[in-house]
């Protein structure tokens, strides 16, 4: 225990720059995994002429396919927990010097 009180300051840091470590690699994530599927699913507009359902001269509706919809949410919550890593990596790395102030 006396061991852990002596040591107790750097112990603090290294803990929170392991924090900043995951984090970082967490928001930078992106980066590091980009999606290389389909962005945009082409679904083509019907039209009504004549009384007959046709298909239209009008270029294809494009909406965002469901796998990168998917691939987003999962890359968006990634980075949060990144910005959280790095919060609490950041604040772990201050307790230190605050301590040093406080108690010397």
């Amino acid at each position: 225990m006396e061991w852990y009180i002596q040591h107790i300051n750097p112990i603090t840091n290294l803990t929170g720059l392991l924090f900043d470590i995951i984090g970082a690699w967490l928001v930078a994530w992106e980066v590091v995994q980009q999606y290389n599927g389909q962005k945009y699913l082409l679904k083509s507009m019907p039209i009504i002429a004549r009384g007959r359902i046709g298909q239209s001269s009008i270029p294809p509706h494009a909406i965002d396919h469901p796998e990168y919809i998917a691939f987003e949410k999962n890359k968006h919550r990634k980075m949060k927990w990144g910005l959280g890593f790095l919060t609490v990596g950041f604040i772990l790395q201050m307790i230190p010097n605050f301590c040093q102030i406080i108690f010397n």
